[in-house]
């Protein structure tokens, strides 16, 4: 009777050990810095790591791509063998310089956008994403237009959704997960890379939908 109650409590928590490491795994983003917003209130945003953010994975009709890949590319025609054939490009050269601006679209709904350097190097400035074919992988969750916002992590949820967060009581807004800058200090304090400027945000709507996500600023390597 004894090794039965004794096998009993080690099921149990090995269970309840195996159902935190399940709510762990399919986290979004846990992690939240304190900022003040552009109404002067203290507000809770969520942000990863430096590592986390080139963790994460754009999904595509052709299939996955690493975001650290496409950060690490060299030419244009490798960023199109990664992603499929766009449906355009349209291409700004600068006439001082060698630099220059390239947009792939995607059909209307999906653009990428690179800068050329005069040195050579090429660097992704933001991708804008309004197709439910296309996502981010944000640690264990997608994070994709037309998904519902009562699926999104509490923490993520909130950066766009203010009061109940019941799916009949979303609000339409614009959510936040910042990243954190490399080689943070060991303070204890957590610095935004350029200062909040490169980040991942999603537009949400009246229908309790996802309708736009998009990485921005992001500073080549």
């Amino acid at each position: 009777m004894m090794n039965t109650k004794r096998f009993l409590l080690v099921l149990a928590t090995f269970t309840a050990f195996t159902l935190m490491g399940t709510d762990a795994a399919c986290a979004q983003v846990e992690k939240t810095l304190q900022r003040t917003d552009a109404n002067g209130q203290i507000v809770q945003t969520p942000y990863v790591t430096y590592e986390e953010f080139r963790s994460v994975t754009l999904h595509c009709p052709d299939g996955q791509v690493p975001l650290r890949v496409l950060l690490t590319v060299s030419s244009l025609d490798e960023v199109i063998r990664l992603l499929g054939d766009p449906q355009s490009v349209e291409r700004n050269d600068d006439p001082d310089d060698a630099s220059f601006t390239a947009w792939l679209h995607y059909g209307r709904d999906t653009i990428v956008e690179y800068h050329g350097f005069a040195d050579g190097r090429l660097g992704l400035t933001s991708i804008e994403l309004r197709s439910p074919k296309w996502g981010l992988e944000i640690g264990s969750k997608k994070l994709s237009p037309g998904i519902e916002i009562a699926g999104l992590d509490k923490k993520v949820r909130r950066s766009a959704v203010s009061g109940n967060l019941s799916k009949k009581k979303n609000k339409s807004g614009l959510g936040t997960i910042y990243i954190e800058k490399p080689n943070a200090s060991k303070n204890g304090k957590v610095e935004p890379l350029m200062n909040g400027m490169t980040q991942f945000n999603f537009k949400t709507g009246e229908t309790g939908t996802v309708e736009v996500v998009r990485i921005s600023r992001i500073v080549p390597n």
